[in-house]
């Protein structure tokens, strides 16, 4: 079976890999041709002094424009015909006012996009800040969002090992025919076609239903407190509830591979072509998620401080990924003090992050849980606003990963000097 075949560190392997590097992925090789530009431009007044509001109301209003140039000569995109390009211009207006001597301060924005494949979006929201205590206040908002498909989701068009990845875009389903030639497959039906042992029982296949994308909307309703309690306590405490319609998300199908094609191609995976693109879910998707930090005064400039977090997707649709790659729970634990003796002082930080189910375009699976800390020493000098630092993250050299496909992360250690600091 390795006859013919190249074996690593030979100069016959070392040759074939630099001419495979060398030819475009479009013609079989692994070349990206990718010369996307991106510009914006963006801008933001604030009226209140114009308008002589003084500190009655404050009003904000700002525009923005972005333009993507997609040019990977149809390596990345599907753009070997010549350069997409994407326009997106938004604006928005903010206010805010205090209320009933200063109990109450009351934010209100609008903001209104549009892209070029896609109608707008207008997205209102209202935040009110109560002040219920001296250092002590309780926040209530109600945020409505939008998500445009990215241009990877508009326009991708990349043969990779495990399939084709396809823009969700109409043309892009006609040009690979799969709502007319070569039809779709969902993932399940030709599973169980294929379990079913018997290539005859092609009636097991059901077509997947294609429907035209739309911007993904959010509406999130979030409680928080903020406060000092005791004169040395403070903490910080917020939790949410989203709802999100049309949530975008990818899925996958499959088509005949064979240039004849068949229903009984699908029995085999030597002869199916996986095919993924992103699709609204149909139902709504929730999340949840809350938060809380303290930081306590020991006394004598020491503090010790720490924060716990949680997010989590809930009624996602079988059959969809929503590469949501939040880990359930993490945590961060330390103790400081910026001047323990004669301007030198320490800080100490202990960081973990729970397992993570984390979902890729190319691998998914579960990374383990991890633990790292950090850790830095200062000395500021007498009479000068200069300080010298020393230390370390992970300091204890333990690699751990974020992701499938990225670097597993060691130490960074470092020395520096920070001039004219208050």
């Amino acid at each position: 079976a390795d006859q013919g075949r190249f074996l690593p560190g030979t100069a016959a392997y070392e040759e074939a890999k630099k001419r495979g590097r060398a030819i475009p992925i479009s013609q079989g090789g692994a070349l990206f041709l990718d010369k996307t530009d991106l510009y914006s431009g963006e801008g933001q007044l604030n009226l209140s002094e114009a308008l002589e509001f003084n500190d009655k109301l404050e009003v904000i209003v700002g525009a923005q424009w972005k333009q993507w140039a997609l040019n990977s000569g149809g390596t990345l995109f599907d753009d070997a015909n010549g350069v997409i390009r994407i326009n997106e211009t938004g604006g928005y207006v903010q206010l805010r006012k205090k209320l009933f001597n200063e109990f109450l301060t009351v934010s209100v924005s609008g903001r209104y996009d549009k892209q070029t494949n896609f109608d707008g979006k207008f997205t209102p929201r209202v935040t009110g800040v109560f002040k219920v205590a001296k250092d002590n206040n309780i926040r209530l908002s109600y945020q409505t969002g939008y998500r445009f498909p990215t241009s990877q989701n508009q326009y991708i068009d990349l043969l990779t090992g495990a399939g084709l990845l396809i823009g969700h875009l109409p043309e892009q389903q006609a040009k690979y025919g799969l709502n007319g030639s070569n039809p779709g497959y969902t993932s399940a039906s030709v599973l169980a076609y294929r379990n079913s042992g018997n290539p005859a029982n092609v009636a097991l296949l059901q077509r997947a239903v294609y429907k035209e994308v739309k911007p993904e909307t959010v509406n999130s309703y979030e409680i928080g407190y903020k406060g000092v309690l005791g004169g040395r306590l403070l903490l910080d405490a917020y939790a949410y509830y989203s709802i999100y319609k049309d949530f975008i998300a990818t899925t996958g199908v499959a088509q005949s591979g064979m240039s004849t094609v068949s229903p009984t191609d699908l029995f085999s995976p030597f002869t199916t072509r996986n095919v993924s693109y992103v699709q609204n879910a149909s139902e709504d998707v929730k999340a949840i998620g809350w938060g809380i930090s303290a930081e306590y005064q020991l006394g004598k400039g020491y503090n010790v401080y720490g924060n716990v977090f949680s997010d989590k997707l809930t009624d996602l649709a079988p059959g969809f990924v929503s590469f949501f790659n939040a880990p359930k729970y993490r945590f961060n634990l330390g103790f400081r003090n910026d001047n323990m003796y004669k301007g030198v002082g320490f800080n100490v930080v202990m960081r973990w992050q729970d397992n993570n189910y984390y979902e890729g375009t190319f691998v998914s699976g579960t990374l383990p849980y991890f633990t790292w800390v950090d850790a830095q020493i200062s000395y500021r000098m007498p009479k000068t606003k200069s300080v010298f630092r020393i230390g370390g993250t992970n300091i204890g050299n333990s690699y751990y990963r974020t992701g499938f496909g990225s670097p597993a992360v060691g130490g960074l250690y470092y020395v520096s000097y920070g001039y004219n600091l208050f």
